[in-house]
């Protein structure tokens, strides 16, 4: 199902974090980002914001959405942020980690965003506390830009937290 988003143009709380309780309350990949962080961090103008939910999660079953930003002028040049948040603190960078590593992905911890961050060459992997996780890919910029790009998203993107 493909739609596209909603943008909360509240301002945020205080950390850029909003209140959620479960993953049935969290908010959707493309409340997190808005059509103007894709324009920056693209670097000019975008198209709407495209958002895929996955799974709309449960008490028992984790939330997952995808929002997806292309580049008006530029083919290929996307932003994609991937969204899960878990009832449960299941999400832990090492297991990711483990997992990229063994399939021979090389990663690289980033500091200044959430608990824990890494890049894995292509996406920045954050976490905030254990359930939830986003997955910030920037294409179409060099490897060093696409970082910066991502950690700007990361640091933009209004991440719930468990109250």
């Amino acid at each position: 199902l493909l739609a596209a988003c909603a943008r909360d143009e509240s301002p945020p709380a205080a950390g850029r974090t909003v209140d959620a309780d479960t993953s049935a309350a969290a908010p959707t990949a493309c409340a997190l980002v808005t059509a103007e962080t894709g324009k920056a961090a693209l670097g000019e103008a975008v198209k709407e914001p495209v958002e895929q939910i996955i799974n709309p999660g449960s008490a028992e079953m984790a939330a997952l959405s995808q929002c997806t930003i292309q580049a008006s002028a530029t083919p290929g040049k996307t932003l994609s942020v991937f969204f899960r948040v878990s009832p449960v603190a299941d999400n832990r960078p090492e297991s990711v980690r483990s997992t990229l590593t063994e399939s021979g992905v090389a990663v690289e911890d980033v500091a200044g965003v959430g608990d824990a961050a890494f890049w894995s060459g292509s996406e920045l992997h954050v976490f905030f506390g254990g359930n939830r996780y986003l997955i910030i890919g920037v294409r179409g910029l060099d490897d060093a830009a696409a970082l910066e790009q991502a950690k700007a998203v990361a640091r933009e993107a209004k991440v719930p937290v468990a109250s």
